[in-house]
C-alpha cells in the first residue's frame, strides 16, 4: 500500500487499480489473491481465482502455482491439478524454488526432475536453498530431524532453529 496524491491504499487497492489500469498483469493477479481476492471489473474474484487468472494470463509463473496449490488446487488449461501437482509444477518451473519445496514435503514429497524426494528430503532442500526458512525447519523436526549444510540436527534442534528465526 501507500499514498497517492493524499490518498491512502491498500495493498489490495493498489492490485485492484493496477488490473484497471491493466487486466492481464498476472503479477497483480497473483498478489491480489494473496490479499484475499477482490472485485475487478465488477466480478468478485476468490483468492484461488486470482491465481487462475494469473496462470491463465502466463502458465509458466511458479509463485502463482504454489499459491494455488496452498488453496488446494484448481484446473488450468483444462486439466484440473491437485494440491502436490501445483507444488511439482512450481519446481518443474523453478527448481530452487524453496517454499514449493516445503509446501511439497508437506503433502508427502514427490518426483522433481525424475527424482523421488521425501517428505524429509523436501525440507532438506528447502533449506539447502534457504537456511532461514523457519517452516521448513519445523517440519524437517517433525521428521526427527536431518542434516543441513554439513550439520546433523536432533528433531529439538530443528525446532529452536525455527523459534531462532521467528
Amino acid at each position: 500500500g501507500g499514498t497517492v496524491g493524499g490518498q491512502p491504499y491498500t495493498k489490495q487497492q493498489c492490485y485492484l487499480k493496477a488490473l484497471d489500469i491493466d487486466p492481464r498483469y498476472q503479477y497483480a493477479w497473483n498478489n491480489l489473491g494473496f490479499e484475499g481476492g477482490g472485485t475487478v471489473g465488477g466480478q468478485p474474484y476468490t483468492k484461488q481465482q486470482c491465481y487462475l487468472k494469473a496462470l491463465d494470463i502466463d502458465p509458466r509463473y511458479h509463485n502463482a502455482w504454489n499459491n494455488l496449490g496452498l488453496q488446494g488446487g484448481g484446473t488450468v488449461g483444462g486439466q484440473q491439478y491437485t494440491k502436490q501437482q501445483c507444488y511439482l509444477k512450481a519446481l518443474d518451473i523453478d527448481p530452487r524454488y524453496h517454499d514449493a519445496w516445503n509446501n511439497l514435503g508437506s503433502e508427502g514429497g514427490g518426483t522433481v526432475g525424475g527424482q523421488p524426494y521425501t517428505k524429509q528430503q523436501c525440507y532438506l532442500k528447502a533449506l539447502d536453498i534457504d537456511s532461514r526458512h523457519q517452516y521448513a525447519w519445523n517440519y524437517l523436526g517433525l521428521q526427527g530431524g536431518g542434516t543441513v549444510g554439513g550439520q546433523p540436527y536432533t528433531k529439538q534442534q530443528c525446532y529452536l532453529k525455527a523459534l531462532d528465526i521467528d
